[in-house]
C-alpha cells in the first residue's frame, strides 16, 4: 500500500472515511518502506513500528536525501539502510525511484523512463545544463496527466504509459519540448515582473539570492529568465509558494556555488533535499504577499535556533 507523505505530515493510512495512525495498522512480519520522504519527525514512531513488526531489518529506508540518511543514522540506526546513498556521495546520482528498481531487481539496467526521470530527480545535469530529453520528458509526462502532484490516472495506467512503452518515451519527449518552448518565453516575463534580489540570513551567515514565485514556475524560471553572466551573481535561488492564508510558504533553495549546500541551508528550516535543490516550509506573521519578498531575512533567521 502506497502513502503519500510530505514535511511535518502525519504517518497515517486511510482506511474508509478515517485516517489510522501507521504504527496502528502494520502487523508482525509486515514490511515497510520509508522511500524519498525525508522524514525526520518522530523517532518513537519508527521505534514503535519496529517493535510490532519484530525485526528492524523489514523496516528499510530507501533514499538519496543526505538530510534523511544522516537523521536515520543518528536516531534510528538499527533500521535497514541498505537501499540508501547520498546523492552527493555518488559520482552518478541516481533517484530513489532508481534506487528502488535497483533494490528489488538487483540490477541496473533501468528502463528509459526511469532513467530520464531519475536524472530529473538528482538535478543531474552536465556543466550546469539539461540534456535533450530529461527536463522535455518531464514536461511531457505532465501534458499527459502523469504529474504525480495532480494524478488523473490508475497507477496501473501510467506504469504501463511510462515504463512499458519505449516508444512512448520519444512522443513524451517531443509533446514536452513544445511545452518548453512557451515556458522559456514566459520564464523572461516573469523575473522582469515578480522576482526581487535580497540578503537572506540562514543559520547565521547571509546569501545574495534572487527570489521569484514558485506557484507560477519551476526550477527553471531563473535559467531561462536570467542571462548567464547575471546568474553568476547570486549565491543562492529561492522560489517560494505562499500561502498567505495559512500565513506560511514553501520554499525551493537552489544553489548556484560549488561551495553552497542547498541541502543544508534547508535543514535549519525543517527541510532538506540536496546538494544543488532543496525545500522547505517557513511561516510568517501576517504579511501581505506584497511584502513577503521584503522579510525573508527577518523571517528565515527565526529558524536559525
Amino acid at each position: 500500500k502506497f502513502i503519500p507523505y510530505n514535511y511535518g505530515n502525519e504517518l497515517t493510512v486511510k482506511i474508509g472515511e478515517e485516517f489510522i495512525d501507521l504504527v496502528d495498522v502494520v502487523k508482525k512480519d509486515d514490511w515497510v518502506f520509508f522511500v524519498d520522504c525525508s522524514y525526520t519527525k518522530d523517532v518513537d514512531t519508527i521505534k514503535k513500528m519496529i517493535e510490532k513488526i519484530g525485526t528492524p531489518e523489514q523496516v528499510v529506508l530507501i533514499d538519496h536525501h543526505e538530510t534523511s540518511i544522516e537523521w536515520f543514522s543518528k536516531n534510528c540506526s538499527e533500521i535497514n539502510m541498505k537501499g540508501s546513498q547520498s546523492s552527493s556521495q555518488m559520482e552518478d546520482p541516481i533517484s530513489a525511484a532508481a534506487m528502488c528498481w535497483k533494490f528489488f531487481n538487483e540490477n541496473e539496467n533501468y528502463p528509459k523512463a526511469l532513467e530520464l526521470i531519475s536524472k530529473y530527480d538528482t538535478w543531474n545535469r552536465n556543466d550546469g545544463k539539461w540534456d535533450e530529453a530529461t527536463l522535455p520528458y518531464q514536461y511531457g509526462l505532465r501534458s499527459y496527466g502523469y504529474d504525480l502532484k495532480n494524478i488523473k490516472h490508475s497507477f496501473h495506467e501510467i506504469y504501463t504509459a511510462i515504463f512499458a512503452d519505449e516508444k512512448h518515451v520519444a512522443e513524451i519527449i517531443s509533446k514536452g519540448n513544445i511545452l518548453l518552448d512557451k515556458i522559456k518565453a514566459d520564464a523572461k516575463l516573469l523575473i522582469r515582473s515578480y522576482s526581487k534580489d535580497a540578503n537572506v540570513t540562514i543559520d547565521g551567515k547571509t546569501y545574495f539570492a534572487k527570489i521569484g514565485p514558485g506557484h507560477l514556475q519551476n526550477s527553471t524560471l531563473f535559467e531561462y529568465g536570467l542571462p548567464k553572466e547575471c546568474q553568476d551573481k547570486y549565491d543562492i535561488f529561492i522560489l517560494e509558494r505562499a500561502d498567505i492564508m495559512r500565513g506560511n510558504a514553501h520554499i525551493s533553495i537552489i544553489s548556484n556555488k560549488e561551495d553552497i549546500n542547498a541541502a543544508k541551508l534547508a535543514e535549519p528550516l525543517g527541510g532538506g533535499g540536496h546538494f544543488a535543490i532543496s525545500a522547505a516550509s517557513v511561516t510568517y506573521n501576517d504579511v501581505m504577499y506584497d511584502e513577503v519578498n521584503n522579510v525573508w531575512s527577518a523571517t528565515l533567521k527565526k529558524y536559525e535556533e
